[in-house]
Parts: structure tokens; C-alpha cells; sequence
């Protein structure tokens, strides 16, 4: 009887523990998938309006497409002394295809195998106890499942970040211009469009 009975207890037990553990993996994938509020900041950077100038300017060109999806990524926040949000950034893993630009010596840790880490501009942070994705000049991220190709620069901190915001990336298999929170006007989507065509002509259609 005893042996009923604890086999039984057992079989509760796991039950429960089963049950929490897919309400926990519930809570986690509704919390990665909900809609989160966007914050723009405008930024002061120095800009390219043709892919020679781009290219000139990167030190690393790289074809590939993001490891993991945006808000798996590794994103960082920094706080003044009285919380005031001093950086933000989003560390993305990047899966080489092909280098198309690439320095003799570059930074330790930042290449692993068929991975590139690098900086973008944006970041997903603590907003008055509600998470919220945060963004430079209205950049958007690498878009999980896409082929880009990313223009990259030193940033002086032992690592490498996107330059030119949204027209230091580009899709290869759609144009992105109808993402450009920030830069609706038809001046620059035309830019973005040329460039992007200068840089596929360059490196893919060549």
C-alpha cells in the first residue's frame, strides 16, 4: 500500500513539475514574441552617399545573416550614476558567408569559426519597468532568415560596429527602404536605394 501511495505522490509530483514547466515555457516565448514600444533617438554621424565612399571607409565588409533571432541577441545597456541611460547597443552574432573585406589582424574574440561579432545601434532596455526597444537615427536590426551585407568600422572599444545606420546594411533579397522609421523622405529613400544598388552590382552581380 505504501508503495501505491508513493508511486503515486510521484507521479503528481512530476505532473506539477510539468505543468509549471510549460506555463514557464509559455511565459517565455510570449514574452520574446509581444510588441514592444520603439524609441527613436536621432544621432550625429558621418554619412556615405555612394558604395565607393562606404567601401573606402569600412573595415570590414562581410556577407552572412544574423545567428540568432533580434531579441535572442545579447543587448547591452549602460547607466549614468543617477540612471540615465549614457549607451546602448545590441552585440548580433553574424554568420559568414564571405568576407569581402577584411584586415590582415583583427580584433581577438570577435571572429569564432564562421561567426562575426558585432555592435548595431540599437538595443531592447529596462523603460520605467516595461522592456522597449531603443534606436539610433530610426536604425532597424538585421532581420533573422535574411542575406545582408554589412559594412563594418573599428569603434575603438576592441570591437566592430555597423556604420552609415540603415545604409551601412543591406538586404539582398529586398530593399529595405520601407523600414526607414526616420528617414521617410523621398531624398533619402533614394539614397538607400542607390547605394544598395551600387553594392550589389559591386559584390553580388559582378
Amino acid at each position: 500500500m505504501k508503495t501505491q501511495i508513493g508511486s503515486k505522490m510521484k507521479y503528481t509530483v512530476s505532473a506539477i513539475v510539468l505543468i509549471l514547466a510549460c506555463f514557464f515555457i509559455f511565459f517565455l516565448i510570449k514574452l520574446n514574441n509581444q510588441e514592444l514600444k520603439v524609441i527613436n533617438f536621432p544621432a550625429s554621424y558621418i554619412s556615405y552617399d555612394s558604395e565607393s565612399d562606404l567601401s573606402k571607409s569600412a573595415d570590414i565588409i562581410v556577407l552572412g545573416t544574423p545567428a540568432e533571432e533580434f531579441q535572442s541577441r545579447k543587448h547591452q545597456e549602460v547607466r549614468h550614476e543617477d540612471g540615465s541611460l549614457a549607451d546602448f547597443y545590441t552585440l548580433t552574432d553574424f554568420k559568414i558567408e564571405k568576407f569581402l573585406k577584411k584586415p590582415e589582424i583583427v580584433h581577438p574574440n570577435t571572429i569564432n569559426d564562421d561567426t562575426i561579432t558585432f555592435t548595431e545601434p540599437i538595443s531592447i532596455i529596462d523603460n520605467n519597468g516595461e522592456r522597449a526597444i531603443i534606436s539610433l537615427d530610426g536604425y532597424q536590426e538585421l532581420e533573422y532568415g535574411e542575406n545582408y551585407i554589412v559594412f563594418l568600422k573599428d569603434n575603438g572599444m576592441g570591437n566592430y560596429s555597423v556604420i552609415n545606420m540603415n545604409e551601412g546594411k543591406f538586404n539582398l533579397q529586398k530593399d529595405e527602404i520601407s523600414q526607414l522609421s526616420s528617414h521617410e523622405d523621398k531624398e533619402a529613400s533614394d539614397r538607400h536605394s542607390q547605394i544598395r544598388r551600387e553594392v550589389l552590382k559591386r559584390y553580388i552581380n559582378n
